[in-house]
């Protein structure tokens, strides 16, 4: 395998040492198809050359499609590079798994908010702006309360609460001289839905696969207080069977941004009692699904790839 020969799938990741990577790759090879990982700094774009694409140990031309795990986090050119190369393999009639385009909006919480509300999905109100003006006004006008988060992050990093106006204009003025883009969210306070019992925050996170659902899981903040749910921040998931309307909320959200493989976190508000779409991620882990699911989220991949691939 050392020059690419005989691969069948790719593995687009950030990261070649996560774990979740590594047992997709395993899974590819439980089902006799030879795929390898690879980051996406490493592919060099050939034009008008005996190879479109190059890479230092892996036949990037021979393989027929890719899954999309990740672009790694880097400078901001870089960032539109490794989109480019996304772009550039699907141009060359690769099959991606997520497509660019729907890799890029998801990665980008201003264009999934916009996806989202153009397809009529129930998502907090939002102000994304440039200007401090539309920054200081956007506190009042979502309630008081609201969150700051980066327009690229996951896993609940880099977002905060804020309710006093004096605060938020601090934070404000701080971010606009570090020329960040202000992405404020209005505050939605969690509520049980009939089924659910919880003592402590909590929301659901729903894995699609091919417009069906692979499995979902609650995840419970350990302490009463903490409003995050994620479990890398220290959530505890807990099984779920999400009733249909659940379900059909996590299949829009995912076509809205025409995502194959897709993870929504829903939440059901004490605002409007009722349920809304918080995020969209465009590469959803399972180790803390896996604790309370029984299903197997990489061989769900390498199946869906398959028929990917065969269409």
């Amino acid at each position: 395998m050392a020059n690419g020969t005989g691969l069948e799938a790719g593995i687009i990741v950030g990261s070649l040492d996560n774990s979740e990577n590594i047992q997709l790759q395993r899974a590819f090879e439980r089902a006799n198809i030879k795929a390898a990982m690879m980051m996406p700094e490493d592919i060099a774009i050939g034009i008008n050359l005996n190879s479109t694409f190059y890479h230092d140990r892996i036949s990037i031309d021979s393989i027929p499609g890719f899954v999309v795990r990740g672009i790694g986090f880097t400078t901001m050119t870089r960032s539109f590079y490794r989109m480019d190369t996304l772009y550039a393999l699907e141009a060359r009639g690769k099959v991606l798994v997520n497509g660019a385009r729907a890799t890029e909006t998801a990665m980008n919480k201003c264009l999934t908010s916009v996806a989202l509300d153009a397809a009529g999905i129930s998502t907090p109100a939002t102000i994304v702006a440039e200007n401090l003006k539309h920054a200081l006004a956007s506190f009042e006008k979502l309630g008081g309360d609201v969150l700051i988060k980066p327009v690229y992050g996951s896993q609940g990093i880099g977002i905060f609460r804020v309710q006093d106006k004096g605060y938020a204009e601090n934070v404000f003025l701080e971010m606009f001289r570090n020329g960040h883009v202000f992405y404020v969210q209005e505050f939605h306070p969690w509520a049980c839905p009939p089924g659910i019992t919880a003592s402590h925050p909590f929301d659901v996170r729903v894995v699609v696969i091919g417009g069906g659902i692979a499995g979902a899981m609650i995840r419970e903040s350990p302490l009463e207080t903490a409003w995050k749910t994620n479990v890398h921040q220290g959530a505890v998931p807990r099984a779920y069977d999400p009733p249909e309307e659940v379900r059909e909320l996590a299949r829009r959200a995912a076509r809205a941004i025409h995502l194959d493989i897709a993870g929504v976190d829903l939440l059901f508000s004490a605002k409007t009692q009722d349920w809304v779409v918080l995020e969209v991620n465009c590469a959803p882990g399972w180790t803390g699904l896996a604790k309370v699911c029984d299903a197997d989220i990489p061989a769900r991949i390498v199946e869906f790839y398959r028929q990917r691939i065969r269409k």
